[in-house]
């Protein structure tokens, strides 16, 4: 930081209007932050409930699947207890 010691008038107002520059620029990235932030947020709620949904279609998949596996191990019983009555 420059020293302001024995700085004229014109030079103070300079640095004065720099820093106000500076200090908007700061604020206008921090609202684009918290935008893009609560954007990002939304996404990740969006990404969680659709996990969440993936899951559960999962999870109803594996028992139909092992339902299937199951069906011809139940139809060879069957076909063995009719073959042996």
């Amino acid at each position: 930081m420059e020293k302001v010691r024995h700085a004229s008038k014109p030079k103070l107002e300079k640095l004065l209007f720099t820093l106000l520059d500076d200090c908007e620029k700061v604020d206008a990235k921090n609202f684009m932050l918290k935008d893009a932030y609560s954007e990002l947020k939304k996404d990740m709620r969006l990404l969680e409930k659709s996990k969440q949904e993936l899951e559960r279609k999962n999870d109803i998949l594996i028992s139909e699947n092992f339902k299937l596996k199951k069906r011809p191990l139940l139809y060879a019983k069957n076909l063995t207890s009719l073959r042996t009555s």
